[in-house]
């Protein structure tokens, strides 16, 4: 346990509390335990969601990881979505509109997949298509 270990003889980390200790915890520990095979998929959707100062690319990293430990999250494909979609390259909205696919097949009720594919299509362009979709969105839940 090189993550236990590490964090016992830094007992200088009373700055920030607890909050900050787990923070150096997280970032310290998680590619050792990713690396191990104890991180689930949920820990690693907790990582790559939150409002960390971890650049892009290993936000989606970590939820790729996280996709290939539980492939039934549908909440991991969305968040790839959205990931996709900031990156703002061509091909990355290829791969965006591949896992928002996926989010909306695994959970096909969910408002939101739907907003964030429709929005996807009008960002790469497909206006019509987008509008379509926005519609099967209002036909699905009127309110």
């Amino acid at each position: 346990m090189p993550c236990l270990l590490a964090t016992a003889r830094r007992p200088d980390l009373t700055r920030g509390g607890l909050a900050f200790k787990l923070a150096f915890w997280a970032a310290l520990c998680l590619p050792s335990l990713a690396a191990s095979g104890s991180v689930t998929a949920d820990s690693l959707f907790v990582e790559a969601t939150s409002r960390s100062t971890r650049r892009l690319e290993d936000r989606i990293s970590l939820l790729k990881r996280a996709a290939k430990l539980d492939r039934g999250q549908s909440k991991v494909y969305h968040a790839l979505g959205r990931l996709s979609m900031e990156q703002n390259t061509i091909s990355s909205r290829a791969a965006a509109r591949k896992w928002l696919k996926k989010a909306m097949v695994l959970d096909p009720e969910n408002m939101t997949y739907h907003e964030s594919y429709a929005t996807l299509l009008r960002r790469q362009g497909f206006g019509y298509n987008s509008m379509r979709h926005f519609r099967k969105i209002l036909a699905m839940d009127p309110e």
